[in-house]
């Protein structure tokens, strides 16, 4: 908002349309805050209408040319919530399978760690062809 209030101070006009958004429940999903903040821009401005979306998400602050800065974070890890359902065959716990469900989904979990997103952001992104 200081950054807002500055620019808008210095009769700064933006060449395309700046939006400020602020929900309150990030922290859990975003359900009612971020998630309707998405409906409304999308019902407003349609879709693939925003270039890039700048969040608070580095939460870093650096001394930066002697001057003490809160950096916004470009590119935060983001989050997912997945429902995994493993279905196997009855039985009794005293004569298991050789594979039961439960080290099935063990097993699936393990290659989600193993295997993480990575991220590629490259001079080529769509971020830095403003």
């Amino acid at each position: 908002m200081e950054a807002f209030e500055f620019l808008l101070g210095q009769g700064f006009k933006p060449k395309r349309t700046l939006l400020a958004a602020f929900g309150f429940d990030e922290e859990i999903s975003g359900f009612h805050g971020a998630q309707e903040i998405s409906k409304h821009l999308l019902d407003r401005y349609g879709k693939d209408s925003v270039e890039f979306i700048i969040d608070e998400g580095g939460s870093e602050v650096k001394d930066v040319y002697g001057n003490i800065f809160a950096l916004p974070g470009t590119a935060e890890k983001g989050y997912l919530d997945v429902r995994i359902t493993v279905s196997g065959k009855g039985g009794h716990s005293s004569v298991p399978p050789e594979h039961t469900t439960i080290g099935q989904l063990s097993q699936i979990i393990k290659l989600i760690e193993k295997n993480p997103w990575d991220p590629i952001l490259s001079a080529e992104s769509r971020m830095f062809l403003l």
